[in-house]
C-alpha cells in the first residue's frame, strides 16, 4: 500500500466489534496493493469476518474468512486490476499458550505465470503476514499508553528511569553531549531550552542519549476519530517503558479502546478502529 493508506484503503462495517465481543467484525474492505512504477496496482475487494468461539470440547479458536464480492459502491477502475481471492484463517489455542495456524488461500493467476513463482510468492506473503501481526500488537499497545499516559500508574516507571539529572541520561547516566543536541531536537521538533535539548521519551518524559539499548524511535498511524483521517506521529521510547507496554495485556487493550470509540461515537453508527471511511450499511 501507499504512504497515504487514506487513500488506499476503504472500510465499510457490516457489523462492529463490541466490548463484549472485540475481535468480532465483519466488513467489505477495498485496499490498493502498488507493485512499483512499471506495473499496474492490484486492487482488492473483500468482505472480511472475523471473530473467536469455543467448542464444546473446550478448545479455543480464532478465525479470518475474506472472499472477493462485486458491489456498485466501488466499480472496477480503469487505473488499477480488480484481482479475485479467497483467504481462510483458523487459529487454534494449544495447551502451551502458543497458536496453531491453518492458512488457506485462492487466487487467480495470468496463465504465462508458472504456478511455482505463484506458489513462492504467495508463501512469501503468508509469512510476512504472520511476522506483521505481533508489530500490530505491539503498535496498538504502544498508541494506547501514549494516549493514556497521564492517567497510567506510571509513577513507579519514571522512578527507575533514572535520577532526572538534565546533563546525562536518564538510564545509563553517560552525558549528554551538547554539539549534538541541537541536531537532534531538530530532527524529532523537540522545543527544549539550551543544554537540555534531547531525546525525550514520550512516556515517562526523561532525557535519553543516542544509545539504541537506551531508546528506540518508532513511529505510530492512528486514526482520528473526528475526521477519520491518518495521523503519524515519530515518538521516542526508553528501553524501561518498552519493556512495560511489551508486559500489557493485549485483549485488556483491544477492550479498553472497543469502550472508549463506542463512548465517542454514541450518537453515530457504529464504528470500526481501522476505517479511514464515514460507515455506511453494505448491501452486496
Amino acid at each position: 500500500m501507499d504512504c497515504k493508506v487514506e487513500d488506499d484503503v476503504e472500510v465499510e462495517t457490516i457489523m462492529a466489534p463490541s466490548e463484549a465481543k472485540p475481535f468480532e467484525f465483519m466488513g467489505v474492505t477495498r485496499y490498493v496493493v502498488h507493485r512499483g512504477c512499471f506495473h499496474r496496482p492490484h486492487e482488492y475487494v473483500l468482505v472480511a469476518a472475523t471473530g473467536e468461539v469455543f467448542t464444546s470440547c473446550g478448545e479455543h479458536l480464532g478465525y479470518q474468512i475474506c472472499q472477493f464480492v462485486s458491489i456498485s459502491q466501488w466499480p472496477v477502475t480503469s487505473t488499477a486490476t480488480r484481482k479475485r481471492m479467497i483467504r481462510a484463517q483458523v487459529l487454534r489455542e494449544l495447551p502451551d499458550g502458543s497458536v496453531g495456524v491453518y492458512y488457506k488461500i485462492i487466487v487467480d493467476s495470468k496463465p504465462f505465470v508458472p504456478d511455482s513463482v505463484v506458489q513462492i510468492s504467495l508463501w512469501h506473503d503468508v509469512q510476512n503476514f504472520w511476522k506483521m501481526v505481533p508489530r500490530c500488537a505491539d503498535a496498538k499497545k504502544l498508541c494506547y499508553c501514549v494516549e493514556h499516559k497521564d492517567v497510567l500508574n506510571l509513577s513507579l516507571l519514571r522512578s527507575s528511569c533514572g535520577c532526572g539529572d538534565p546533563l546525562t541520561c536518564g538510564l545509563c547516566g553517560s552525558p549528554l553531549r551538547s554539539r549534538s543536541l541541537g541536531d537532534i531536537a531538530s530532527s524529532l521538533g523537540a522545543m527544549w531550552d539550551g543544554i537540555s535539548q534531547a531525546y525525550r521519551c514520550t512516556i515517562c518524559s526523561i532525557l535519553l542519549c543516542l544509545k539504541t539499548r537506551c531508546c528506540s524511535m518508532r513511529q505510530l498511524a492512528r486514526i482520528d476519530r473526528d475526521t477519520m483521517e491518518t495521523d503519524r506521529q515519530i515518538v521516542v521510547i526508553c528501553t524501561t517503558c518498552a519493556d512495560y507496554v511489551r508486559s500489557e495485556n493485549a485483549l485488556e487493550i483491544a477492550r479498553r479502546g472497543i469502550h472508549e470509540i463506542c463512548a465517542t461515537f454514541k450518537d453515530k453508527k457504529p464504528p470500526y478502529a481501522g476505517s479511514c471511511r464515514t460507515h455506511h450499511n453494505i448491501r452486496t
